[in-house]
């Protein structure tokens, strides 16, 4: 398993998007691991940032299909944890 973080870990990857560029240079500033936990402005984080995306995702499918029996063609493609 990879070490987790941001990755590249040195720079970002060679792009003529500013906003990429200032997007990794925003993570690299303020979030990071230490103790196996995320911090963002050295305050620890309850949920990783993976686990945010999943349970937003969740969330959203939910929403989605409860108004006028919305259906997302990939809900089951999606490997998400129940």
């Amino acid at each position: 398993m990879s070490k987790a973080g941001l990755w590249p870990r040195e720079k970002p990857r060679p792009t003529e998007s500013n906003a990429e560029i200032r997007l990794y240079e925003a993570f690299a500033d303020d979030l990071s691991i230490r103790d196996s936990r995320w911090y963002q402005n050295n305050n620890s984080l309850d949920h990783s940032p993976r686990e945010q995306a999943h349970s937003f995702v969740k969330k959203l499918v939910s929403r989605l299909t409860s108004v006028n029996g919305f259906t997302l063609w990939h809900h089951r493609k999606c490997r998400l944890s129940q």
